[in-house]
């Protein structure tokens, strides 16, 4: 299926500085044609249609620099690693209250501090939208649970890893049971000396001074080759956060010429 939630981390060993920047779901590209002759615009339909390589080749030629390594997160994998340690404190920016009886899905959390289980974790990581129940003509109703649509939830999705990550770290004597959960709810290239060596530089890294997240900025109305609600990608802010916000891996800026960003016009 789609890829719901897409981040990509930068993370400088040496200087102790990583950059966290959400991809939104709907980032316009130019488009795979399949053999069936149809197309897809938006970034979330790549891993499905092109696997995991495919994901990676459109991110890098958005981002301007190739993508070492993937990780790609089961939700029960989420659910089990925040249950490991202990749950979360976490400040839940809205009040979220949706219902799918379909999916047997109920979200229901008031805004403010409170502590989440696992499952909670992964309710306020999904929610997006609220809904209610229309009693005039018996049918659900939805709306988006955040002023500024899924561009919100893809903070709290940052903010929530932050604070499940920073707690992890927190507890060394776990890490071969958080290794555990990771070898059993993750696929990823990263081999078994890749992961020693980045969580043992990971044990002394400062979350208040290191950490530097993002999104990228768009356009979120967009209508492209037939397809609605693109999210279409401004160029120079996309190149501002690059160079500004611990994304770039490089020593020299990332330039305007190596992006490349689908446009409609």
């Amino acid at each position: 299926g789609n890829t719901d939630t897409m981040m990509v981390l930068t993370y400088d060993t040496v200087n102790q500085t990583a950059g966290l920047v959400s991809l939104p779901r709907d980032t316009m590209i130019d488009g795979v044609k399949q053999s069936n002759g149809g197309h897809f615009y938006k970034l979330n339909s790549t891993y499905a249609y092109n696997g995991i390589e495919g994901l990676k080749t459109e991110v890098s030629k958005i981002l301007g620099f190739p993508i070492d390594f993937y990780v790609k997160v089961s939700t029960q994998g989420f659910v089990k690693l925040v249950d490991a340690v202990g749950g979360v404190n976490f400040n839940v920016p809205v009040n979220m209250n949706y219902e799918d009886p379909t999916q047997d899905l109920y979200i229901h959390f008031s805004k403010g501090m409170q502590w989440l289980s696992g499952s909670d974790a992964l309710k306020v990581a999904r929610c997006r939208q609220n809904s209610y129940f229309d009693e005039a003509d018996s049918t659900w109703k939805v709306y988006d649970a955040y002023s500024n649509a899924d561009i919100g939830r893809t903070e709290t999705q940052r903010n929530l890893l932050t604070a499940v990550l920073k707690k992890a770290l927190s507890q060394p004597q776990n890490l071969p049971t958080y290794y555990d959960i990771f070898l059993e709810n993750v696929q990823t290239d990263l081999t078994a000396s890749d992961l020693l060596y980045f969580a043992e530089k990971a044990l002394y890294f400062d979350f208040s001074s290191g950490l530097t997240t993002s999104v990228l900025e768009g356009d979120g109305m967009v209508q492209y080759h037939g397809w609605t609600y693109c999210y279409e990608l401004y160029p120079d802010k996309l190149l501002e956060l690059i160079n500004t916000k611990g994304i770039n891996p490089y020593t020299t800026d990332i330039t305007a010429d190596m992006l490349t960003i689908a446009q409609k016009n």
